[in-house]
């Protein structure tokens, strides 16, 4: 819980989280994600996501540890579920940063994201579906067989 106040908490917070990566800082990140409701309700999942998002973000080699750590099933169960709209809204920001960067992440890593991104397109809150959108489209980033593949999956 305290990693993921440091990590939300500014540039500084993120380099100091970063720097413990190595010592198990992100594992107990992702591992929040799979806190259930009633083993201390939807804050600390909540709070890991909002803090994995800058994390995810602040390089491709921080992307690829919390990829390489699990993150994606765990964050789309809670995308799946979530317990309210800011919660989603932060799965699906998280989502969103974890297909940026170069080199770009494999699609067949993300097969099982791209089903619940597609839902998301058409979905009322605009923030929501604008970050599916972003996702979807930083994954293909214009490859043509990507494409195929992921219209295949959704």
């Amino acid at each position: 819980w305290l990693l993921a106040l440091v990590a939300s908490s500014g540039e500084d917070g993120l380099k100091a989280v970063a720097a413990e990566a190595a010592s198990g800082a992100l594992d107990a990140l992702v591992a929040l994600l799979r806190v259930r409701a009633g083993d201390g309700g939807d804050d600390a999942p909540a709070a890991s996501m909002r803090a994995l998002g800058p994390i995810s973000r602040s390089s491709v080699m921080a992307r690829d540890a919390l990829l390489d750590r699990g993150v994606l099933p765990p964050l789309l169960a809670r995308v799946r579920s979530p317990a309210c709209s800011s919660s989603l809204r932060h799965g699906v920001r998280l989502l969103s940063s974890l297909v940026l960067g170069k080199p770009k992440v494999a699609t067949s890593a993300l097969g099982d994201a791209f089903p619940v991104l597609a839902q998301l397109l058409g979905h009322q809150d605009d923030l929501i579906a604008r970050d599916a959108c972003s996702a979807i489209s930083s994954a293909l980033n214009g490859n043509d067989g990507d494409v195929r593949a992921v219209l295949g999956a959704a």
